[in-house]
């Protein structure tokens, strides 16, 4: 929203129907006999803004930063004197006046300007806000700690969609920098509107096509040159304008990113080793710039369709991105990857998770004072951490296969017997010998569909706002220590070798393989066989989650003057 009024330079009187235009869109408004005026329904974002009166010199005020549920408050004098310049270059607010918590905004020009890259590194760089150690990295997500609070306490929204999944109320979710209109983050005092946060919210609004036509590019490489060891290389690149030349009403907005990396992580102090796996002290020891074998890549997709039809407005939004890295910095056990650097850091484990989210987005401006939003979206998470030589759920039975990894593989790997791993520790008793991987196996996934409706009126100093929204997800996770299954009996089913394995699952059926769904249970009589010993009841836990989230609100934003 955005509010003034708009007077006489020289005599303070108010200007009664002076027009109001946002340029480059169909939003405006003219002032009332107070010269009053307000504008609703504004896509946060940066604007320039006219304002003329009849026999008065027009003005036109550029950068004017319109923020999420903040209202902007400009207030104009204009003169009869045409001999004024009519446009006013304005610094953008330090803080955001009109807010009722803590917000702080970072917009493209800024994002452009930080040395940083992702929407966690970004808001990282506000107060109180600490970036858990080993986390993130050039190429992935960063877990926050806003005030304390856990990373899981923080709530992404991207284009109105939140984005954390009901696994562990993480999220894998990217934008490219490139792609990013305005992040707005939120610490503490939320309005009715928001759920599911208790840290801070981190509002996320992409960027629109323009009425005239960009294109964009950027090649980042330090491999190109080889100006360091860690190999970073990120090209970005994206497109806006109308889709129909000439036709401003319809625009859209693509961006792509492609970035890979030797090490995207890399360690902080140089790593040392001092001897060989065999015991043999060197005189020197080897030193690495990087994690040895810690390549990864990520791809980010971002685009966006907007279309004007009078006052009504339709917005088609998509956010797809892809990362694939190894799990050389576990934070959940920082040193079960670290002992693997020396002798066995091919075998550290890789992980892929990606994240799909689209939505639409319906609005009707009712009157001036009046209008509301439909929205609808759908989200999936996906994510798998595997042995990087056996990548897929369907290979799990040669986790632990001695014959394969010593012959089969071209690994020459030396397995302690089906079903087992390789030594634990080399010669020197504390790194993990070559060939040593974990054995785990883990899938998981969060698939959601969701709407939500809003009603917004002013209704003189009362900006009334009612919603209500509903979201249903699907939630499967799947856990094995895969190796131990080869050393069950070759002769029993594949169902059964696996669920003597009790692995940790529910959304699939034991060996990770198939989706089950609520039906399923029905048609699980096998969990009652006596080489698994469990009673059937108990296929009940291979049933997916499905809880179905709903939520309203009514909210009364009174604002005057200089109070809110």
């Amino acid at each position: 929203k955005m509010s003034g009024r708009v007077l006489d330079a020289a005599t303070g009187e108010a200007l009664i129907g002076a027009n109001v235009i946002l340029l480059n869109t169909n939003l405006g408004a003219a002032t009332d006999i107070e010269g009053n005026y307000f504008i609703l329904n504004i896509t946060p974002g940066t604007y320039d803004v006219k304002f003329s009166y009849v026999g008065y010199a027009p003005k036109t005020i550029e950068g004017v930063r319109i923020v999420a549920n903040i209202t902007y408050e400009l207030n104009i004098d204009l003169s009869t004197d045409f001999t004024l310049p009519d446009i006013v270059v304005v610094d953008k607010k330090f803080f955001e006046e009109k807010a009722t918590n803590t917000v702080k905004v970072i917009d493209s020009d800024q994002i452009s300007r930080l040395p940083v890259r992702g929407v966690q590194n970004l808001a990282s760089l506000q107060s109180g806000v600490v970036v858990q150690e080993g986390s993130g990295g050039q190429d992935g997500n960063a877990e926050i700690n806003v005030r304390g609070g856990r990373g899981s306490e923080v709530l992404y929204i991207v284009d109105g969609v939140p984005q954390n999944n009901l696994y562990n109320r993480g999220t894998v979710a990217q934008v490219s920098n490139t792609a990013i209109d305005q992040i707005s983050f939120q610490v503490g005092g939320y309005e009715a509107k928001y759920g599911q946060a208790q840290s801070g919210i981190v509002n996320v609004t992409t960027k629109s096509g323009q009425p005239h036509y960009t294109i964009f590019a950027d090649v980042q490489s330090s491999d190109f040159l080889k100006t360091d060891d860690f190999g970073s290389n990120l090209y970005s690149t994206s497109l806006s304008g109308p889709i129909i030349p000439g036709i401003p009403e319809n625009t859209i907005f693509l961006s792509g990113e492609r970035g890979w990396y030797k090490d995207a992580d890399p360690p902080a102090i140089p790593l040392e080793f001092g001897t060989l796996s065999d015991g043999t002290l060197l005189d020197n020891p080897i030193v690495n710039n990087t994690i040895p074998n810690n390549n990864s890549g990520v791809w980010r997709f971002n685009g966006k369709i907007s279309s004007r039809f009078g006052g009504w407005t339709v917005q088609l939004s998509a956010l797809l991105n892809n990362r694939i890295y190894k799990n050389s910095k576990n934070t959940q056990n920082s040193l079960a990857a670290q002992r693997q650097y020396k002798n066995a850091s091919q075998f550290i484990e890789e992980v892929d998770e990606s994240n799909y989210s689209f939505s639409a987005r319906i609005s009707q401006t009712v009157s001036n004072s009046t209008f509301w939003n439909l929205n609808a979206g759908y989200r999936r998470f996906d994510y798998q951490r595997y042995n990087p030589f056996l990548k897929g759920v369907e290979k799990q039975i040669l986790y632990g296969d001695s014959l394969w990894w010593a012959n089969e593989s071209g690994l020459n790997v030396i397995l302690l017997g089906d079903g087992r791993r390789t030594e634990n520790v080399d010669a020197n008793g504390v790194y993990r010998p070559y060939g040593y991987s974990r054995g785990l196996f883990q899938q998981r996934q969060d698939e959601s569909f969701g709407a939500d409706f809003d009603l917004t009126s002013q209704l003189d100093n009362h900006l009334l706002e009612f919603g209500a929204g509903i979201r249903q997800h699907t939630v499967r996770g799947y856990g094995n220590f895969a190796y131990v299954v080869a050393g069950t009996d070759p002769t029993q089913p594949e169902y059964i070798r696996f669920a003597q394995n009790q692995p940790f699952v529910f959304g699939y059926d034991v060996t990770g393989k198939r989706k089950t769904s609520s039906d399923d249970p029905s048609s699980l009589e096998w969990f009652a066989d006596p080489d698994i010993g469990s009673h059937p009841t108990m296929a009940e836990f291979l049933r997916p989650r499905q809880p179905v989230i709903g939520y309203l609100f009514l909210q009364d934003r009174f604002e005057l003057e200089d109070l809110v």
